[in-house]
Protein backbone atom coordinates (compact mmCIF):
# COMPACT_ATOMS: atom_id res chain seq x y z
CA UNK A 1 0.00 0.00 0.00
CA UNK A 2 1.80 3.51 -0.92
CA UNK A 3 0.87 6.01 1.57
CA UNK A 4 0.50 10.03 0.70
CA UNK A 5 -0.17 12.37 2.64
CA UNK A 6 -0.54 16.01 0.62
CA UNK A 7 -0.93 19.51 1.41
CA UNK A 8 -2.22 23.14 0.51
CA UNK A 9 0.38 25.89 0.50
CA UNK A 10 -0.70 28.78 1.61
CA UNK A 11 -2.62 29.54 4.89
CA UNK A 12 -2.42 25.28 5.62
CA UNK A 13 1.71 24.36 5.96
CA UNK A 14 2.76 28.64 4.55
CA UNK A 15 1.60 31.64 5.86
CA UNK A 16 0.45 33.97 3.70
CA UNK A 17 0.70 37.92 4.91
CA UNK A 18 -1.19 40.09 2.38
CA UNK A 19 -0.26 43.25 4.58
CA UNK A 20 3.11 42.46 3.85
CA UNK A 21 2.60 42.37 0.07
CA UNK A 22 0.82 45.41 0.13
CA UNK A 23 3.55 47.47 2.39
CA UNK A 24 5.98 46.38 -0.43
CA UNK A 25 3.15 47.83 -3.28
CA UNK A 26 2.59 50.63 -1.55
CA UNK A 27 6.49 51.70 -0.89
CA UNK A 28 6.89 50.80 -4.56
CA UNK A 29 3.84 53.16 -5.72
CA UNK A 30 5.49 56.06 -3.53
CA UNK A 31 8.59 55.83 -5.28
CA UNK A 32 6.92 55.47 -8.55
CA UNK A 33 4.94 58.67 -8.47
CA UNK A 34 5.20 59.49 -12.03
CA UNK A 35 3.02 56.42 -12.65
CA UNK A 36 1.06 56.33 -9.58
CA UNK A 37 -0.58 59.63 -7.84
CA UNK A 38 -1.67 59.48 -4.10
CA UNK A 39 -5.21 58.90 -5.47
CA UNK A 40 -4.29 56.01 -7.87
CA UNK A 41 -2.37 54.89 -5.19
CA UNK A 42 -5.22 54.52 -2.74
CA UNK A 43 -7.43 53.50 -5.40
CA UNK A 44 -5.59 50.86 -5.84
CA UNK A 45 -4.77 49.60 -2.06
CA UNK A 46 -8.83 49.66 -1.53
CA UNK A 47 -9.45 47.40 -4.12
CA UNK A 48 -6.66 44.84 -3.52
CA UNK A 49 -7.79 44.84 0.63
CA UNK A 50 -11.31 44.40 -0.31
CA UNK A 51 -10.90 41.97 -3.53
CA UNK A 52 -8.59 39.78 -1.08
CA UNK A 53 -11.08 39.84 2.00
CA UNK A 54 -14.04 38.94 -0.72
CA UNK A 55 -12.60 36.12 -2.28
CA UNK A 56 -10.31 34.74 0.66
CA UNK A 57 -13.93 34.52 2.39
CA UNK A 58 -15.33 32.52 -0.76
CA UNK A 59 -12.38 30.39 -0.43
CA UNK A 60 -13.48 29.47 2.86
CA UNK A 61 -16.89 29.31 2.43
CA UNK A 62 -17.71 32.75 4.76
CA UNK A 63 -19.78 35.69 3.64
CA UNK A 64 -18.40 38.72 2.11
CA UNK A 65 -20.85 41.65 1.96
CA UNK A 66 -19.86 43.32 -0.97
CA UNK A 67 -17.97 40.16 -3.54
CA UNK A 68 -20.64 39.53 -5.59
CA UNK A 69 -19.61 43.22 -6.97
CA UNK A 70 -16.13 43.10 -6.75
CA UNK A 71 -16.46 39.45 -8.48
CA UNK A 72 -18.07 41.34 -11.76
CA UNK A 73 -15.66 44.12 -11.77
CA UNK A 74 -13.03 41.38 -12.18
CA UNK A 75 -14.95 39.50 -14.85
CA UNK A 76 -15.61 42.23 -16.46
CA UNK A 77 -11.93 43.35 -16.71
CA UNK A 78 -10.61 39.76 -17.37
CA UNK A 79 -12.24 39.85 -20.85
CA UNK A 80 -10.04 42.30 -22.31
CA UNK A 81 -6.84 39.97 -20.99
CA UNK A 82 -5.70 37.71 -23.96
CA UNK A 83 -5.21 33.53 -23.25
CA UNK A 84 -7.34 32.96 -20.47
CA UNK A 85 -9.84 30.47 -22.33
CA UNK A 86 -11.75 29.19 -19.26
CA UNK A 87 -9.32 29.48 -16.47
CA UNK A 88 -11.32 30.64 -13.75
CA UNK A 89 -8.36 31.55 -10.81
CA UNK A 90 -7.88 35.01 -12.37
CA UNK A 91 -9.78 36.49 -10.29
CA UNK A 92 -6.84 35.91 -7.92
CA UNK A 93 -4.56 38.06 -10.35
CA UNK A 94 -2.81 40.91 -9.00
CA UNK A 95 -1.71 42.45 -12.25
CA UNK A 96 -5.60 42.47 -12.97
CA UNK A 97 -6.78 44.49 -9.56
CA UNK A 98 -3.85 47.08 -10.26
CA UNK A 99 -4.68 47.12 -13.79
CA UNK A 100 -8.38 47.29 -13.02
CA UNK A 101 -7.95 50.22 -10.28
CA UNK A 102 -5.92 52.28 -12.22
CA UNK A 103 -8.72 53.11 -14.50
CA UNK A 104 -6.89 52.79 -17.63
CA UNK A 105 -3.89 55.13 -16.44
CA UNK A 106 -1.28 52.74 -16.17
CA UNK A 107 0.17 50.45 -18.74
CA UNK A 108 -0.40 46.56 -18.46
CA UNK A 109 3.66 46.44 -18.15
CA UNK A 110 3.29 49.04 -15.43
CA UNK A 111 0.29 46.77 -13.16
CA UNK A 112 3.13 44.00 -13.94
CA UNK A 113 5.81 45.42 -12.21
CA UNK A 114 3.68 46.66 -9.45
CA UNK A 115 2.46 43.22 -8.91
CA UNK A 116 5.46 42.16 -8.74
CA UNK A 117 6.49 44.25 -6.38
CA UNK A 118 3.53 42.90 -3.74
CA UNK A 119 4.57 39.23 -4.41
CA UNK A 120 7.80 40.39 -3.98
CA UNK A 121 6.73 41.66 -0.07
CA UNK A 122 4.83 38.58 0.52
CA UNK A 123 7.56 35.96 -0.33
CA UNK A 124 9.77 37.46 1.73
CA UNK A 125 7.75 37.66 4.73
CA UNK A 126 6.52 33.90 4.65
CA UNK A 127 7.60 31.12 6.56
CA UNK A 128 6.35 27.49 7.85
CA UNK A 129 3.54 27.81 11.00
CA UNK A 130 5.84 26.44 13.41
CA UNK A 131 3.31 23.28 13.77
CA UNK A 132 4.01 22.58 10.19
CA UNK A 133 8.27 23.07 11.02
CA UNK A 134 8.01 20.54 13.77
CA UNK A 135 5.27 18.15 11.71
CA UNK A 136 8.02 17.62 8.88
CA UNK A 137 10.60 17.90 11.11
CA UNK A 138 8.89 14.80 12.94
CA UNK A 139 8.35 12.78 9.62
CA UNK A 140 11.67 13.17 7.67
CA UNK A 141 14.11 15.01 10.39
CA UNK A 142 17.64 13.04 10.11
CA UNK A 143 18.70 10.59 11.56
CA UNK A 144 15.36 10.01 13.25
CA UNK A 145 12.26 11.06 11.71
CA UNK A 146 9.34 8.77 11.09
CA UNK A 147 10.41 7.97 7.70
CA UNK A 148 13.49 6.71 8.17
CA UNK A 149 12.52 3.57 10.49
CA UNK A 150 10.63 2.76 6.98
CA UNK A 151 11.64 1.03 4.08
CA UNK A 152 11.33 3.35 0.95
CA UNK A 153 7.91 1.19 0.03
CA UNK A 154 6.65 2.23 3.62
CA UNK A 155 7.19 5.64 3.85
CA UNK A 156 4.63 8.22 3.45
CA UNK A 157 5.11 10.34 0.46
CA UNK A 158 4.67 13.73 0.17
CA UNK A 159 2.63 16.40 -2.00
CA UNK A 160 2.30 19.57 -2.21
CA UNK A 161 -1.26 21.24 -3.86
CA UNK A 162 -1.95 24.77 -4.34
CA UNK A 163 -3.75 27.15 -6.30
CA UNK A 164 -2.97 29.38 -9.03
CA UNK A 165 -1.97 33.25 -8.62
CA UNK A 166 -2.83 33.59 -11.85
CA UNK A 167 0.34 35.83 -13.16
CA UNK A 168 0.18 37.69 -15.89
CA UNK A 169 2.53 39.30 -18.19
CA UNK A 170 1.91 42.11 -20.72
CA UNK A 171 1.56 41.22 -24.45
CA UNK A 172 4.36 42.54 -26.74
CA UNK A 173 2.10 45.69 -27.64
CA UNK A 174 1.71 46.64 -24.02
CA UNK A 175 -1.69 47.08 -24.84
CA UNK A 176 -3.10 44.35 -22.82
CA UNK A 177 -2.24 41.44 -19.97
CA UNK A 178 -2.21 38.13 -21.16
CA UNK A 179 -2.10 34.91 -19.27
CA UNK A 180 -0.05 31.20 -20.26
CA UNK A 181 -0.37 28.46 -17.79
CA UNK A 182 3.61 28.26 -18.26
CA UNK A 183 4.49 31.49 -16.86
CA UNK A 184 1.77 31.71 -14.43
CA UNK A 185 2.92 28.06 -12.65
CA UNK A 186 7.02 29.20 -12.95
CA UNK A 187 5.76 32.57 -10.85
CA UNK A 188 4.18 30.61 -8.14
CA UNK A 189 6.87 27.28 -8.05
CA UNK A 190 9.68 30.12 -7.88
CA UNK A 191 7.36 31.90 -4.96
CA UNK A 192 6.82 28.90 -2.75
CA UNK A 193 10.47 27.05 -3.77
CA UNK A 194 12.46 28.64 -0.36
CA UNK A 195 9.45 27.70 1.86
CA UNK A 196 8.81 24.20 1.18
CA UNK A 197 9.93 21.73 3.45
CA UNK A 198 11.46 19.83 1.31
CA UNK A 199 12.79 16.17 2.59
CA UNK A 200 15.84 14.91 2.24
CA UNK A 201 14.69 12.22 0.37
CA UNK A 202 14.47 14.91 -2.20
CA UNK A 203 17.84 15.82 -2.99
CA UNK A 204 17.49 19.33 -4.71
CA UNK A 205 15.04 22.14 -4.27
CA UNK A 206 15.26 23.14 -8.01
CA UNK A 207 12.29 24.07 -9.75
CA UNK A 208 12.16 20.92 -11.96
CA UNK A 209 12.60 18.70 -9.29
CA UNK A 210 9.40 20.86 -7.33
CA UNK A 211 7.36 19.69 -10.39
CA UNK A 212 7.81 16.00 -9.06
CA UNK A 213 5.80 16.91 -6.10
CA UNK A 214 4.05 20.48 -6.36
CA UNK A 215 0.92 20.78 -8.38
CA UNK A 216 -0.16 24.16 -9.55
CA UNK A 217 -3.20 24.40 -10.77
CA UNK A 218 -2.36 26.22 -13.96
CA UNK A 219 -4.43 26.11 -15.85
CA UNK A 220 -6.99 23.98 -13.64
CA UNK A 221 -6.96 24.23 -10.18
CA UNK A 222 -8.91 23.01 -7.28
CA UNK A 223 -11.40 21.90 -6.54
CA UNK A 224 -11.85 20.75 -10.68
CA UNK A 225 -11.61 16.80 -10.82
CA UNK A 226 -9.61 17.67 -13.91
CA UNK A 227 -6.65 18.75 -11.39
CA UNK A 228 -6.95 16.01 -8.74
CA UNK A 229 -6.93 13.46 -11.73
CA UNK A 230 -3.88 15.15 -13.41
CA UNK A 231 -2.27 15.26 -9.37
CA UNK A 232 -3.54 11.31 -8.82
CA UNK A 233 -2.54 9.87 -12.47
CA UNK A 234 1.22 11.48 -11.79
CA UNK A 235 2.16 10.31 -8.24
CA UNK A 236 0.36 6.77 -9.27
CA UNK A 237 -2.63 6.48 -6.69
CA UNK A 238 -4.34 3.64 -6.75
CA UNK A 239 -7.59 4.56 -4.28
CA UNK A 240 -8.45 1.19 -4.11
CA UNK A 241 -5.21 -0.13 -2.77
CA UNK A 242 -3.58 3.18 -1.59
CA UNK A 243 -4.03 5.46 0.89
CA UNK A 244 -4.15 9.48 0.47
CA UNK A 245 -5.00 12.04 3.37
CA UNK A 246 -5.28 15.73 2.34
CA UNK A 247 -5.10 18.71 4.64
CA UNK A 248 -6.29 22.18 3.53
CA UNK A 249 -7.91 25.27 4.95
CA UNK A 250 -10.78 25.44 2.61
CA UNK A 251 -13.31 23.48 2.60
CA UNK A 252 -14.44 24.93 -0.87
CA UNK A 253 -11.12 24.77 -2.51
CA UNK A 254 -9.24 22.36 -0.65
CA UNK A 255 -11.55 19.61 -0.02
CA UNK A 256 -14.79 19.78 -1.91
CA UNK A 257 -15.26 16.31 -4.09
CA UNK A 258 -12.39 14.60 -2.71
CA UNK A 259 -14.56 11.72 -2.05
CA UNK A 260 -14.94 10.47 -5.67
CA UNK A 261 -10.85 9.67 -5.22
CA UNK A 262 -11.02 8.15 -2.03
CA UNK A 263 -8.46 11.06 -0.45
CA UNK A 264 -9.67 11.34 2.92
CA UNK A 265 -10.70 15.26 3.44
CA UNK A 266 -9.07 17.11 6.63
CA UNK A 267 -9.66 21.07 7.12
CA UNK A 268 -6.78 22.78 9.43
CA UNK A 269 -8.38 25.42 11.12
CA UNK A 270 -5.55 27.10 13.40
CA UNK A 271 -8.06 30.77 13.66
CA UNK A 272 -11.10 28.74 15.01
CA UNK A 273 -13.28 30.41 11.79
CA UNK A 274 -15.27 27.08 11.28
CA UNK A 275 -17.80 25.38 14.30
CA UNK A 276 -18.03 21.19 13.72
CA UNK A 277 -19.70 19.31 12.94
CA UNK A 278 -20.91 21.74 10.09
CA UNK A 279 -18.19 21.56 8.24
CA UNK A 280 -18.60 20.82 4.32
CA UNK A 281 -16.68 18.26 2.93
CA UNK A 282 -14.14 17.46 5.90
CA UNK A 283 -13.64 14.18 7.49
CA UNK A 284 -11.71 15.61 10.33
CA UNK A 285 -10.82 19.50 11.64
CA UNK A 286 -8.26 19.88 13.24
CA UNK A 287 -5.99 22.92 15.15
CA UNK A 288 -2.13 21.96 14.26
CA UNK A 289 -0.51 19.20 12.37
CA UNK A 290 0.63 17.68 15.17
CA UNK A 291 -2.70 16.02 15.39
CA UNK A 292 -2.14 14.26 11.69
CA UNK A 293 0.51 12.13 13.68
CA UNK A 294 -2.89 9.84 15.00
CA UNK A 295 -5.35 10.15 11.70
CA UNK A 296 -2.47 8.44 9.80
CA UNK A 297 -3.07 5.79 12.30
CA UNK A 298 -6.64 5.79 12.11
CA UNK A 299 -6.68 5.99 8.66
CA UNK A 300 -4.03 3.25 7.95
CA UNK A 301 -5.48 0.41 9.70
CA UNK A 302 -8.63 1.58 8.45
CA UNK A 303 -7.68 1.57 4.77
CA UNK A 304 -5.25 -1.89 5.54
CA UNK A 305 -8.61 -3.35 7.25
CA UNK A 306 -10.59 -2.90 3.60
CA UNK A 307 -7.76 -3.83 1.66
CA UNK A 308 -7.62 -7.35 3.06
CA UNK A 309 -11.01 -7.59 3.17
CA UNK A 310 -10.93 -7.78 -0.77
Amino acid sequence: MKKFLIFDIDHTISTFDHDSGMESLEKHMRARQDKFDAAMAKRICALMDRSYAAFHAKAKGLESPDREKIEALINDAAQEVEGLDNFSDIRWSRELWIYLAGGGSISPATAVEAAGHFWQGLHEAAGLYDDARKFFGWLNAWPDGYNYRKTPEERWKTIFVTSSDARLTASHDNLRLFYTPQHSALMKLSRVQRILPISTFTPTRTIENLKRFVYVGDPVSKPHPEFWQRVISSIGYNPNEDLAIMTGDSPRSDLSGLDKFGIVPILIDRNGDFTPPEVPHAKYMISSLEALKNIMKIEYLNRKEKVERR
